[in-house]
């Protein structure tokens, strides 16, 4: 509930304020960044959550080491990304360039105190600590938007968003400190090398998928010669596309611990499969429905001036977006259980397919051309990490459950297809009884059993 009051009251007003040629640019330097979030990140978060989720006992140890290394990778890709930004796009946008690299960078920090929670249990404190840096930025970048008369540029939105991070670096530290008394630092260069050595497995992956989730704004600005706008466009529909995709990874970072730790165990994984896959499903599959029937209307509702390309982009996000958010939960039982060099062949298979798509689809469709690419690259890479997870775990499908499923999904598609012309209700009315009826359902034909998910859990 947070996010999308953060995307569509604060994010998107950000950039009706500055435009889609400096919105445009900020995208396409933030993604191109993102590329060196390997050197910020070697897979640490990932390594962190899975080694204490099995080794609770060792949290104050294995935290000492991983602190250290995490404070030396955030200096080095402060460094070197905006160096070699600075080299790609111009010293003109240095300024920029370095508020992103320290903004990222106090984020990564961020989700790896974060990942000391779920790892030891606390789901509760983790999903709370989740929203603490949207909520500050809400009221801080909601009062210089809406209630003074300041001038708003990219650089005012990335200082006021560097500090609120840092704020909750803050807060974290100290939470982590009195739950666990862990806040102590021991900078071993052995030590560092051998987590590095030990986290590669899980950068490589990271940096796969990198390269074809984050390349199309850079291919944008580089292939379509029109001072950025087609990257602002794209970035209008992405934004609601990344914002829902918050709770994929919400799901993914419970997940993955609760994995660890059935395998660890030598449970079966089964039952936490079928019901965490049947929730995100269920949510998955209403958003993307109500999200393409009304997306003209939530387009309008968020953006000044939009265009039919700004309609075309999030009909092909949100295509991708169902496909998209349930890899959440497939990557994170391979990354539970260390499967990581099958998945690396699926993601490099799936950069082959975005490039290539890329280079064929943008220089004629611009940013429609750029979702379209999106979305075949993510039925692939569905579909591949479908298949590694079905050969590779003992997992089943619910056919019952997938009947319940499929009858859902075409009511839903007729019922909003009829029932749209004839309501004379706000679009917002009209989602917030799809949710109401789809709940309904799911309830009534007992789809859901959350038992088996809290039990997991513990």
């Amino acid at each position: 509930m947070i996010k999308p009051l953060y995307i569509i009251g604060i994010d998107a007003e950000i950039q009706n304020r500055v435009g889609n040629t400096e919105y445009g640019d900020y995208f396409a330097i933030f993604n191109f960044l993102f590329l060196f979030q390997w050197i910020l990140d070697p897979g640490i978060q990932n390594n962190n959550s899975q080694s204490i989720s099995k080794n609770r006992t060792k949290l104050h140890t294995i935290f000492r080491h991983t602190a250290s290394t995490k404070l030396l990778t955030s200096l080095l890709f402060v460094v070197f990304a905006s160096i070699f930004a600075i080299l790609m796009y111009g010293v003109e946008y240095r300024h920029t360039i370095i508020l992103t690299a320290l903004a990222m960078t106090l984020l990564s920090i961020n989700l790896y105190l974060r990942s000391h929670f779920s790892a030891m249990g606390y789901f509760i404190h983790d999903t709370v600590l989740s929203f603490l840096d949207k909520v500050m930025l809400i009221l801080v970048l909601g009062y210089v938007l809406y209630f003074s008369n300041s001038q708003v540029s990219i650089l005012t939105f990335l200082t006021y968003q560097c500090s609120v991070l840092a704020c909750v670096m803050c807060i974290l530290s100290i939470s982590l400190s009195v739950k666990f008394n862990a806040l102590r630092l021991e900078f071993n260069w052995n030590a560092t090398m051998q987590l590095i050595k030990e986290s590669f497995p899980f950068a490589l992956v990271f940096i796969l998928m990198a390269l074809f989730h984050k390349i199309d704004a850079i291919m944008l600005k580089q292939l379509v010669d029109d001072k950025a706008v087609s990257a602002g466009i794209y970035a209008a529909g992405y934004r609601i596309f990344d914002g829902l995709n918050v709770l994929g990874y919400l799901f993914a970072s419970l997940l993955l611990p609760m994995f660890a730790n059935l395998l660890q165990s030598k449970e079966s994984l089964n039952p936490l499969f079928q019901e965490s896959s049947k929730a995100l499903l269920y949510i998955s599959g209403v958003i993307t429905i109500v999200f393409i029937f009304y997306r003209v209307e939530i387009i309008n509702f968020i953006y000044d001036n939009p265009t039919d390309e700004h309609y075309a982009v999030l009909y092909w996000l949100m295509l991708s977006f169902f496909a998209f958010s349930y890899t959440y939960i497939l990557g994170a039982m391979l990354t539970a259980s260390s499967k990581l060099k099958a998945l690396n062949w699926i993601f490099v298979f799936a950069i082959i397919i975005n490039w290539s798509l890329n280079l064929w689809l943008i220089p004629e469709y611009f940013s429609v051309g750029a979702a379209i690419a999106t979305f075949l690259t993510q039925c692939a890479v569905f579909i591949a990490m479908l298949f590694l997870c079905f050969s590779r775990f003992n997992v089943s499908v619910d056919l019952m459950a997938v009947f319940k499923y499929l009858l859902l999904i075409v009511l839903l598609v007729l019922g909003i297809h009829f029932g749209k012309p004839l309501s004379s209700f706000h679009f917002s009315i009209d989602i917030i009884l799809v949710g109401i009826i789809s709940m309904a359902y799911i309830l009534s034909v007992q789809f859901l059993r959350l038992d088996t998910i809290l039990k997991s859990s513990k």
